[in-house]
């Protein structure tokens, strides 16, 4: 009938639709503002290398979205510690008792880096079923709830963000859809981190290599050159001497002689010569006698030759 009153829900039913379309326009807005820090995300981790810009870009574009009141951004190093790369909010003494602990701990962040799965904590509630004895913890930070997502790499941990919440939190579906793409551009970014470190590193070491090998090239041939000079000048003594000189080294190779050898031998020495293809004489043997029988040459008449006269005379000298 025209003109009766209204009943209370369609009186109120203007207003609902208001409220619907606000609420409908803001949850519009928000995800358009996290569409565009994912974009603005992605294009500051493709040209980031450092780690440490890495995580101010994420936390920067992304997770300010959440409006959170602390977390943060680590990074898994080789020898399984949790190495923090940015941490906001909270006091760092309770950051570090979150982080400090080992892989296998019963800690948000240690579990989702060891099974690879996002944890979503919405309430306290959840947080004491799941966690109960993080109860000090929670209640010294005042987290009413907590997420943490891990950066896989070709399944493997190479790092995790986290964020706590003063107020229990419903992660809705769009939400963690956002939260697993900013943690995936930011693992790949935290992976070319790494394969660039890695490459500066090898590179470095392979110049160190390269500066001690042209070190003791340069002292190798310093050594030559000085080792050369101290030849001569022992060539041009031993020439000197009226005697036959034999110089040999441990292993019985002859290294050099003077002119008198040759003159008394009566036959030019190319050196060094080498006494190992000739047969052994005993152990009583001289040296200068296996030297001389090595070129064949037999002492004139009863005599001696003069190299084997002068190497006895060195022996009983």
């Amino acid at each position: 009938m025209a003109g009766a009153p209204r009943c209370g829900s369609e009186a109120h039913a203007p207003e609902r639709a208001l409220e619907e379309a606000r609420t409908s326009r803001e949850e519009a807005e928000r995800a358009a503002d996290r569409l565009r820090g994912l974009q603005r995300a992605t294009a500051a981790l493709s040209t980031t290398l450092s780690r440490s810009e890495i995580a101010r870009a994420i936390a920067e574009h992304g997770l300010r979205l959440f409006g959170a009141m602390a977390g943060g951004i680590s990074c898994l190093c080789a020898d399984g510690r949790l190495e923090k790369l940015l941490a906001f909010g909270g006091p760092e003494q309770s950051l570090d008792e979150y982080w400090r602990p080992p892989l296998d701990a019963g800690m948000p962040h240690r579990e989702a880096l060891r099974t690879l799965q996002p944890i979503w904590l919405e309430s306290p509630q959840q947080i004491e079923a799941r966690y109960p004895h993080l109860a000090g913890l929670r209640a010294r930070l005042g987290v009413q709830a907590w997420a943490v997502v891990p950066f896989v790499v070709r399944e493997r941990a190479v790092g995790a963000l986290g964020l706590r919440f003063s107020e229990a939190h419903r992660f809705e579906p769009d939400e963690r859809e956002f939260l697993l793409s900013l943690a995936n551009a930011c693992a790949q970014a935290l992976e070319r981190a790494r394969l660039f470190e890695e490459k500066e590193r090898l590179y470095q070491q392979s110049e160190a290599l390269l500066a001690r090998e042209r070190v003791a090239r340069h002292e190798a041939e310093a050594a030559s050159r000085a080792l050369q000079v101290e030849r001569a000048h022992l060539q041009s003594v031993i020439d000197q001497l009226p005697a036959s000189v034999v110089i040999a080294d441990r292993t019985g190779k002859i290294v050099a002689g003077n002119s008198a050898l040759e003159r008394d031998i009566r036959s030019p020495i190319v050196y060094p010569l080498s006494l190992e293809d000739h047969a052994r004489p005993g152990p009583e043997t001289p040296l200068v006698d296996r030297f001389v029988r090595s070129l064949g040459i037999r002492p004139p008449g009863a005599g001696r030759t003069a190299v084997e006269r002068s190497g006895r005379d060195a022996r009983r000298r």
